[in-house]
């Protein structure tokens, strides 16, 4: 991926409203765009680069509103530079921009060829009818600006009644030609497949678009889980770091890893939160109630700021997830998890293997895959695991079961020392 920088800026001599700053190429490249909204700056917070949740902003705009619309272009962003990533070339002002208004919808599209509306407008309104309808949570507002995005990159001037199988197979060449893994190609086309369903349900004219089948090799086989064993995370969580700003995002991460948080809800972890043995969260992804347990590591961490003032009364120093994946990675190289993981994927028919180093590939999430891995490891049920964790079934459960009985597989052949096999 190229480099690249965002930062959300409320324009305060405009009246608040709040702008998006994209800078890349070691910041020689720069372009600003409006998000159309005016934030109240009392309800806004730099640190986590969104509006503070369940507030109101001007013309009585929710913040989950606004946030969604930051959602939408930072997705829309990431997609154009992994598109001129994937094509060996880095973008210049006027095309990122031009890229960029095309991505999100500014710039006009013309229908005059069609008496059947265009796909992208049809998209359009499903997306604002069934986000609402469904209460879509971020993760899911974020996949279907990316298809959005992917549709209107295709062909901006197909219309519905042009829909058909054959449209699908070259929007499935496109994604290829574009260099997406199958992984990813699977997940836009799940996506795509619920919105034909929903034009066929609205009585659009439609082509034989639902009847599209395609086989996509290597799909989830080849998935790595990437989480740090017990000994890495002692390991992490002991050792002295000079930088403040690295010491704070190790101790969130480990927390993470103490307790199965994801970001979004120990970024929102507050003091009213914590009780003597246990936290108790609303989780932001699926707003389900969960208390998990309080354990020596996750006390002391908790202790270690109980005397620190953060805004909102958080319980912790968590900064933006963008820099916290920066910042993890600096950590993780200094530890040197340098354990080699080899990752393979393809793309159509085409495999592609890439090796890296651990600490590269660490993220937030690989906290909450930590704590699983970990506990199941220890010996701890999976159905207490996943009452901490919230996974309303055990399906979600098995690929860490797997890796948990690999492990002990190894660790079995270590009583082979000094007696051959009979």
């Amino acid at each position: 991926m190229i480099k690249h920088r965002y930062n959300w800026q409320l324009n305060r001599s405009a009246g608040g409203i709040l702008n998006f700053r994209v800078s890349w190429d070691n910041g020689h490249c720069a372009c600003k765009f409006s998000s159309g909204f005016r934030v109240d700056e009392t309800k806004w917070s730099q640190d986590a680069q969104r509006c503070k949740a369940n507030t109101t902003h001007p013309n009585n705009i929710s913040a989950a509103v606004i946030n969604r619309r930051m959602s939408e272009y930072e997705t829309a962003a990431d997609s154009i530079f992994l598109d001129y990533y994937n094509k060996g070339e880095i973008p210049n002002v006027e095309d990122f921009k031009k890229a960029f208004l095309l991505a999100t919808g500014k710039v006009a599209q013309q229908d005059d060829c069609h008496s059947s509306p265009l796909l992208i407008a049809a998209f359009n309104q499903f997306r604002s009818i069934v986000c609402t309808q469904n209460n879509w949570s971020d993760n899911t507002q974020k996949n279907f600006a990316s298809l959005a995005f992917h549709l209107k990159r295709f062909n901006s001037k197909l219309s519905v009644a042009e829909f058909d199988k054959t449209q699908m197979r070259l929007f499935h060449n496109y994604m290829i030609e574009n260099h997406y893994n199958n992984n990813t190609i699977r997940k836009i086309f799940k996506s795509l497949r619920q919105f034909v369903k929903w034009l066929i349900e609205n009585n659009y004219e439609i082509g034989d678009a639902e009847q599209y089948t395609m086989r996509i090799k290597g799909l989830q086989d080849n998935h790595v889980v990437v989480y740090l064993t017990w000994e890495e995370l002692l390991h992490l969580y002991a050792m002295p770091i000079k930088e403040h700003y690295l010491e704070q995002a190790r101790d969130v991460f480990c927390f993470c890893c103490f307790t199965s948080l994801r970001y979004s809800d120990v970024a929102n972890l507050h003091r009213s939160d914590v009780k003597p043995n246990t936290i108790e969260v609303i989780t932001q992804k699926t707003a389900e109630p969960l208390s998990i347990d309080l354990n020596n590591y996750s006390r002391a961490i908790l202790s270690k700021y109980k005397d620190r003032v953060f805004e909102d009364n958080r319980a912790l120093p968590v900064c933006s997830n963008q820099k916290m994946n920066s910042f993890l990675k600096e950590v993780a190289k200094q530890a040197k998890l340098d354990t080699e993981i080899r990752k393979v994927h393809y793309s159509g028919s085409q495999r592609i293997e890439n090796v890296y180093k651990k600490w590269e590939l660490i993220t937030t999430h690989c906290g909450r895959r930590t704590f699983i891995v970990n506990a199941l490891y220890l010996g701890i049920p999976a159905e207490v695991v996943m009452k901490w964790t919230g996974h309303a079934d055990y399906k979600a459960m098995k690929p860490y079961i797997a890796i948990v009985d690999d492990l002990k597989s190894r660790e079995m052949q270590k009583f082979n020392i000094g007696l051959p096999a009979t």
